[in-house]
């Protein structure tokens, strides 16, 4: 079978196309037979061996073709391959390759792109946190001012029993800004807005 599997290896190497056919991957060759299909030499077959670039040969002193042509191609810059049946296989590789850099590339400026839109995104939600305070801070501000400035109304408020109704409509025109007639009509005054017992809940003396 040895050498009838060789005399078919020889055969058709010696083609007079000298184009490598394919089904010779099928095949066992020993170390001048898969030079030639490599195009290389067997001295080159033998220092790719040593260099672990393919493995070495079986037992039987014969390379796994199959095998051997997957190695050489994984592990040769695909340029320096010159056998006409790989070079197709060769030109492939060189292109994958050449989509992974690419692909590899676009993956990290999209990981520095996603990194820089999380820093925004982190900042505009602090700013607007920041905003939020401040206003809150204002209206506060402005609530606090106005009830200095009509204290005296609290007073008359709080002897005619409407000391709450007086401070809801002070928190939202003032806080909220929100007009007195809107906020009148939106809420219509009635006997639950005003105090039960005004002394009961006297706090301005």
């Amino acid at each position: 079978m040895r050498e009838s599997e060789a005399g078919t290896a020889s055969d058709a190497l010696a083609s007079t196309s000298r184009d490598l056919g394919l089904e010779l991957l099928g095949l066992r060759l020993n170390g001048a037979q898969l030079g030639a299909m490599l195009g290389v030499s067997r001295q080159a077959v033998s220092a790719a061996v040593k260099r672990g670039t393919i493995s070495p040969p079986g037992p039987d002193g014969l390379f796994e073709a199959r095998r051997a042509v997957r190695e050489w191609m994984a592990n040769t810059d695909p340029a320096r391959v010159r056998a006409r049946a790989m070079k197709p296989g060769a030109e492939l590789v060189t292109e994958l390759r050449e989509r992974v850099q690419a692909l590899t590339a676009e993956a990290g400026q999209l990981r520095d792109e996603l990194a820089i839109e999380r820093e925004w995104g982190d900042k505009r939600e602090a700013a607007a946190t920041y905003r939020a305070e401040l206003a809150a801070d204002e209206c506060l501000g402005r609530f606090v001012a106005a009830l200095v400035d009509r204290f005296p109304e609290a007073g008359e408020a709080q002897a005619a029993g409407r000391l709450r109704r007086w401070m809801d409509e002070l928190v939202a025109v003032e806080f909220y800004r929100q007009s007195l007639a809107e906020f009148r009509a939106d809420f219509p005054e009635d006997e639950a807005d005003t105090d039960a017992d005004p002394e009961a809940t006297s706090c301005l003396g």
